[in-house]
Parts: C-alpha cells; sequence; structure tokens
C-alpha cells in the first residue's frame, strides 16, 4: 500500500462524503453522510474490480493505487473520518473475485501482519473489513522488546518523532497527556505516513509468490489472496 504524508490535504477537498460504518437494517444517505450495511451487499458488478496482471483474482477499483485516491483516509483516526467519492454500498461489496475468505496485509518495515476476516457476512472480505482491520490493528501498544527490536537509533527516532506528533494532535494538554501514558502503539511505526494511496494485489499458494509489480514476498501455508503494503 501506498502512504502520504500529508494528513491536511483531507481538509481540502471539496464537499467530501463522509463514511460511517453502521450496523443498522436501513440504508440512507443524505447530502454529507452515506449509511450502509455490510452485512447485506448490493449485486456486485464485474465493471468495479479492474484486472491483474496475469488474469485473476481482481481487486475492486476503490483499492486501486492512484495519485488522486477516491478514499482519503487517515489511519491514525477511526474510519468515521475517512472521506470519499464512491458510494457506501462499495464498501460491502467483495474486494476481490473470486471472494477472498481471508487477507493478509504487510507493510514494509512494519513487523505485524494485519489478518482480516469477514465480519458480517462470513463468506468473503469487504473494504469495511480492511479498513476496521487496519485501524484496530494500529491502534495496539508497543512492547518494550518490540521497541528495543527497532533496528537502528535514526527509526528509532522516527517512532519516537511520530508518538509525539500524533499526542500533540488532541489538542488540549490534559488529552495530550493521557494519550501520552499510554504509549508508543504500531501506528507510530509507520512514522507519520498516514494516508493511503491504494494497494497492489499478490496472489499466495502453498508457499509461492505470483508477483504483480513490486511486492514483498511473504509465505502462507494455504492458499489466500494477499495485499502488500507499499510505501511511497
Amino acid at each position: 500500500m501506498h502512504f502520504f504524508s500529508r494528513p491536511d490535504m483531507f481538509s481540502r477537498r471539496r464537499d467530501p462524503k463522509r463514511v460511517r460504518f453502521a450496523n443498522v437494517a436501513t440504508a440512507h444517505s443524505d447530502d454529507s453522510q452515506f449509511y450502509f450495511v455490510p452485512s447485506m451487499p448490493s449485486p456486485t458488478s464485474s465493471s468495479a474490480y479492474s484486472s491483474s496482471p496475469g488474469g485473476p483474482p481482481r481487486a475492486h477499483r476503490l483499492l486501486a493505487y492512484s495519485h488522486h485516491p477516491g478514499i482519503n483516509y487517515d489511519v491514525s483516526l477511526p474510519i468515521s473520518y475517512m472521506t470519499t467519492s464512491y458510494r457506501g454500498f462499495s464498501f460491502s461489496e467483495p474486494v476481490v473475485l473470486p471472494h477472498a475468505p481471508f487477507l493478509l496485509l504487510h507493510i514494509p518495515h512494519h513487523p505485524w501482519p494485519i489478518s482480516v476476516h469477514p465480519s458480517f457476512n462470513r463468506q468473503y472480505v469487504t473494504a469495511h473489513d480492511i479498513f476496521n482491520a487496519i485501524y484496530y490493528s494500529l491502534r495496539h501498544s508497543v512492547t518494550p522488546s518490540e521497541m528495543k527490536a527497532i533496528p537502528s537509533r535514526k527509526d528509532f527516532e522516527r517512532v519516537r518523532a511520530a508518538y509525539e506528533m500524533r499526542c500533540r494532535r488532541f489538542g488540549d494538554r490534559h488529552a495530550y497527556n493521557a494519550e501520552k501514558q499510554k504509549g508508543v502503539k504500531r501506528v507510530d511505526f509507520l512514522r507519520g505516513i498516514l494516508g493511503l494511496w491504494g494497494w497492489r494485489l499478490q496472489l499466495m499458494e502453498r508457499g509461492s509468490s505470483i508477483f504483480h509489480d513490486e511486492v514483498y514476498s511473504i509465505r502462507s501455508r494455504r492458499r489466500c489472496s494477499s495485499f502488500s503494503f507499499l510505501p511511497f
């Protein structure tokens, strides 16, 4: 996945649509928000999926890499802060075809892979599942041993600076101190690069890798579709 380090750009888009993931049994929209039900996906159109080199699987277009992404999301914030030009039901559609019952997300220089499982339909992973998994995984606190495992002093200082910057974004001193006492979190290992520009698909089968573009090799004991994060 490609990240960018300009969280301020989220406020510069005109008339953004903020996505809110809801568990209610209705779906409606107004001028500013879309409400939708991940457990009640709309009919999937094959035109919503981009073909990957060499054939299937195909990734949903809302996940495609772009310098002008249809999704603006700062991964240090809850997904309710996401702005997007996509209609709400797109987030309840399968992220890949054929349907993937499991996804494994990898971020270079980030030692924790993110497992994504279906949360509502129990049959395939949706974009809702992916963004939820990213957010909650990055909220985990980092242990002292994990901090000691940082390979260099320069990397350590970058993580520390990202931690300080994240805490300062809370504004008032009380909130700043309260957040700082919680310690470094996994999101700080992204070193302040918090936006998304999309990701590239990699098919894994029995430990072998079929590469599409330049992605990082990972191992898998069973067949699954995997997204590799690529830093910008």
